[in-house]
Parts: C-alpha cells; structure tokens; sequence
C-alpha cells in the first residue's frame, strides 16, 4: 500500500472466456453441484473492431481504496441454475430492492438469487433487455446502498467492481470477493453486433471502449468513476489485450425508468 493506493491486479483473459462465470469449465471453478452438468465457457456476441485506432491503451496503474471503500457495499453476486450450468455474475443496487445486472447472466435462470455478505436473497427479473444486455431484478428486503448514475465523458477513469475469478456460490456462507480492477474509458462507441441469443441481424448500443481487462464473473459490474457514480456496466472483453466494452449509463437508465420484459428471459443466451 502507498498512500492508500494499490495496484490494480489485471488478470489475463481467454478469448471470449469472458464476463460470465460458468461452474465446470475450462475458466477455472469447482465441480458442479449434483444436477449441474460442466459446460463448455458461455461466449457473448462479438464487439470486436479491427480499426488500429481503437486501441484504447493501458489501464491506470493504480487503485484508489478510498473509492472502493465507498462503493464496494453496493456491488452484488448473481447466482442461478440455467442452460445446464451454473451461472455466476455481478450486479448493483440501483435502487431501494432493485439490482442491475447483464441480460445474459440471468438468461435461462430460473430462480436468480442475488448474493450478500448478509445472505441470499431471491430475484425476480423484471426488466430484461437482449439488445443491450441489460436485466432489472426486484429484491425484496435487500437494505444495500444504491450507487448514483452519470453521464460519463470518455476521459473517465475509475474501477469496475466485479466478482471475477469468484465460483463461490454456496449458500452456507458468502466467500466471494470483490475484484476491482481499473479502466479508462478511450471513447464512445456504438457496439454492433449480435442479441445475446445471436439472432440474425445487427443490434446497437451506446457503448464504451476501455482499457481494462475483465474475466469470468465480471459480467455486469458497474463502472464507477473517481466520485463513485456510475458511468457504466461491464458486459463483454475483446480478442486484444486490455480491451473490454461496457453498455453506457443512459442505455442502464432508459430501462430502470419504465422495466419491462423486451425478450424472453427463460430463453438461453448462446455461446
């Protein structure tokens, strides 16, 4: 520690291994519990640009405590049988009994519970978006702090607090820990490419480019900047190094305002 700053631990990431922690596969986790067969890693869409002047750089170095002390109370585990497996990811409080999460964490899942350091609570889905990989959850008697939204401008820095590399999701005691890794946010983009189920045709959604890294779990981690709002969510990694896309604060917010069901959340999210 020097000066109540660390450095940030930047884990190396698969290709495409990515976001979504799978119990039983080749990321790295425990056998599956009895009922839950092992699954080859869940992929996400493709954002991928081949454009040299996307490359968006080095993470900062260091990681501001003070900041992750803050926030870190609100950052939550998604846990849930779906799809043959069990799938793990992060999430936030956004509200008073409302967490935020990706869409393709709790697609297939269902009975998604939502993890804390005072227990497991369930979830119910009630905003569910697989354009922009979005998904609301109402958590009743869930009494966590809710971070603030907003607007980020791409010079943001800050960290991404996940649960990545965790496969703790027994219900005899809370043993995952946060893992806040740093980003800087390089630009505003449009992110192109397939739904989570990857259906035929484009999607879009109002994105950002960040030098960062993200790994299996991480899915669904807010982006919190030096003040601690939320500028962002995690939702995919690249095939380069320290480049990883997040779904923008605005596109979080436009679902909160009026949650409803834009897709069928029984529905896998493909590989």
């Amino acid at each position: 520690m020097d000066g109540g700053r660390t450095s940030a631990r930047r884990p190396s990431v698969g290709v495409l291994c990515i976001a979504l922690a799978v119990v039983g596969a080749s990321c790295g986790a425990s056998a599956p519990p009895p009922g839950i067969e092992p699954a080859a890693p869940a992929t996400l869409p493709i954002f991928d640009d081949d454009r040299t002047d996307l490359d968006p750089g080095e993470p900062p170095e260091v990681l501001d405590e003070a900041l992750v002390a803050r926030v870190v109370e609100s950052a939550v585990q998604i846990a849930g049988d779906g799809c043959v497996r069990l799938q793990l990811g992060s999430g936030f409080v956004a509200g008073e009994g409302i967490v935020v999460t990706n869409a393709h964490v709790v697609a297939g899942v269902s009975d998604p519970t939502v993890r804390t350091p005072g227990g497991p609570f369930a979830a119910e889905i009630i905003g569910f978006d697989p354009e922009s990989d979005i998904a609301i959850l109402r958590v009743d008697n869930l009494e966590l702090p809710a971070l603030a939204f907003a607007e980020g401008d791409i010079d943001d820095e800050g960290a991404i607090l996940g649960f990545g590399g965790s496969s703790d999701a027994s219900d005899d005691g809370f043993t995952a820990t946060i893992d806040a890794d740093m980003f800087r946010i390089n630009r505003l983009i449009t992110a192109k490419g397939e739904n989570i189920y990857r259906d035929v045709g484009d999607t879009r959604r109002a994105a950002y480019l960040l030098a960062a890294d993200i790994e299996p779990g991480d899915s669904g981690a807010a982006l919190v900047r030096t003040d601690g709002a939320v500028v962002g969510m995690a939702f995919a990694a690249s095939r380069r190094p320290n480049v990883t896309y997040a779904v923008r604060a605005s596109e979080i917010s436009s679902l909160l305002a009026t949650p409803e069901l834009r897709g069928d959340p029984t529905r896998c999210a493909e590989g």
